[in-house]
């Protein structure tokens, strides 16, 4: 925590000493207790050399190369490379409650943002979504469009199930 501390720290600075329009907040999404890797270079194979958490707040200066998003901090470095699969413009919130797939047919749960295909859930299957924002939801079963799912709640007085939507 500390370490994304002065991350943060670092890139507030540095975009306060560039043009502010030069830097867009963005958030990392990924799973709870869970890491992403800042990079030197846009690769996965590049070094890393720092990390973000599920929620960390970040600085892009909106670069980007093979899949990754250039971040005005890293470390002593002042910059690095994050992958783009983990990162959305909304700040995201945890849930760890159980949510229901709502569609006409089945959903594609995805390995990362908009990435290839790691399952299928079908209409009125339950995930437990860990964070969601407005577009994505990170559930149990992988990444899946907000707009597939809604929360499930237990009326305990009639014992009927109530759906809202999420958000």
């Amino acid at each position: 925590m500390k370490q994304t501390l002065s991350l943060l720290v670092a890139a507030l600075l540095f975009c306060a000493v560039t043009a502010k329009a030069d830097c867009t907040e963005a958030y990392i999404i990924c799973q709870p207790n869970d890491y992403i890797n800042v990079r030197l270079k846009p690769s996965t194979h590049s070094d890393s050399i720092g990390r973000y958490e599920a929620g960390d707040k970040i600085l892009l200066d909106g670069k980007q190369s093979k899949g990754f998003s250039h971040a005005k901090v890293a470390l002593e470095t002042n910059e690095g490379w994050i992958f783009s699969g983990y990162i959305v413009y909304d700040q995201p919130a945890y849930s760890g409650e159980q949510y229901i797939v709502v569609s006409n047919g089945r959903v594609a749960c995805r390995k990362y943002i908009d990435g290839p295909r790691r399952c299928w859930v079908k209409n009125k299957d339950t995930v437990t979504v860990w964070y969601y924002s407005a577009d994505w939801c990170l559930t149990n079963k992988g990444f899946i469009r907000t707009k597939y799912l809604q929360p499930a709640v237990q009326d305990t007085d009639t014992a009927e199930l109530h759906i809202w939507n999420l958000l």
